[in-house]
């Protein structure tokens, strides 16, 4: 399915400055600019992804699972407002699996948790 890149969020907060194969990610967006592949007919930039609700905002968005070669797509878009269109292969995960992404924020791998609000409860 085609979407407009401006429709697509990150699913990762950061991500590496090379693929996993050592090529650096600019050289992707050098290949972009210069029509050596193509978003609409290269088929390693079908993005995966999925129709969710953001952990924090609530709102829902497709989230890329391709991180790197949507930063480069997205990278392109913003130096020539190309391409507007990228092409994505949408999973569509169990209710369950969403309300766990949903609600998952920790940020030290589920080892603690905290108590938000400045109240006293009673517990204390």
């Amino acid at each position: 399915m085609a979407v407009n890149i401006r429709d697509v969020r990150y699913s990762q907060g950061s991500i590496g400055r090379r693929f996993r194969n050592g090529r650096p990610l600019a050289s992707l967006v050098e290949d972009l600019v210069s029509g050596g592949v193509h978003p609409m007919e290269d088929n390693f930039l079908i993005l995966d992804a999925a129709w969710l609700r953001g952990r924090r905002s609530g709102e829902p968005a497709y989230r890329s699972f391709d991180n790197r070669r949507l930063h480069c797509l997205k990278r392109c878009y913003e130096l020539y407002k190309w391409p507007e269109q990228v092409r994505l292969r949408v999973y569509t995960l169990p209710k369950i699996v969403q309300k766990m992404l949903r609600n998952s924020s920790s940020d030290n791998n589920g080892q603690q948790v905290s108590i938000r609000g400045g109240g006293r409860s009673r517990d204390e």
